[in-house]
């Protein structure tokens, strides 16, 4: 298959404790009340004296994002903390960027970003059959580029001196990941979470992307020990089945 499928409605997608949704009018609520942060410009690469006053650019990014089918807002906690997007999306070569801002900077270097990457991921990759997503950001923004390697990016070069950031040239650095590199890491993510008893094996299948089957296949060839006597998966699995007919 590669054509893109056409895309009508933004899914609300979700994964553990963070939610991808469309927005709502309380999320300007939750940005003003965070304020504009310094440290959140400087990793944006804005200007400070450059920006319109923040009412106001709340007010266009609220909007903006309300037209845009592939923008979510992040919600944990009830509440808005950020919003990411795909943009830039080429069809015939079944590529897209991401981008991502967290703003609310209680909620930074804890995860909440990273898992919003991986649902995004997962969306680009499965839902629009993409080939690559790719990203820039820049290259002093540590924690963001921990995060995307994370995820699986891969770092593929820098744009030196790209940006003119309070006086200073910095530099970009571009990233990127393919469909079979994704797959890849959002086994070993699965794996991760089932081992560390966070998720359930039905739910450690759905992330991976395999049947519960595959997957308890997948755990025994890498001797992760399994939390399912034979009577409790067959159980399971006559559970799922029976939920899978009701559909």
């Amino acid at each position: 298959m590669s054509a893109l499928p056409r895309i009508r409605k933004r899914p609300t997608l979700r994964v553990l404790n963070v939610l991808l949704r469309p927005p709502r009018p309380s999320d300007k609520t939750d940005w003003l009340a965070c304020g504009r942060n310094p440290e959140l410009v400087r990793l944006y690469g804005n200007n400070p004296d450059d920006l319109p006053p923040f009412k106001q650019e709340v007010n266009r990014w609220y909007a903006a994002t309300r037209r845009d089918s592939l923008s979510w807002m992040i919600e944990a906690d009830s509440r808005c903390i950020g919003h990411v997007r795909l943009h830039s999306l080429d069809a015939p070569n079944r590529r897209a960027r991401l981008a991502i801002g967290i703003f609310n900077p209680n909620y930074w270097g804890r995860g909440f970003g990273t898992e919003a990457v991986r649902l995004v991921l997962q969306h680009a990759f499965k839902g629009l059959n993409l080939h690559r997503v790719d990203l820039r950001t820049l290259s002093y923004n540590l924690r963001a580029i921990k995060s995307f390697e994370k995820c699986g990016f891969v770092r593929e070069g820098v744009e030196r001196e790209s940006a003119l950031v309070s006086g200073r040239w910095e530099s970009d650095l571009l990233m990127s990941i393919l469909e079979h590199e994704y797959r890849r890491v959002r086994t070993k993510h699965a794996e991760e979470l089932y081992r560390t008893s966070e998720v359930s094996l039905e739910r450690a299948a759905e992330l991976a992307g395999l049947s519960v089957r595959a997957m308890m296949e997948h755990l025994r060839r890498r001797k992760i020990p399994s939390r399912y006597d034979r009577t409790s998966l067959q159980e399971d699995l006559a559970s799922i089945k029976a939920r899978a007919r009701k559909k």
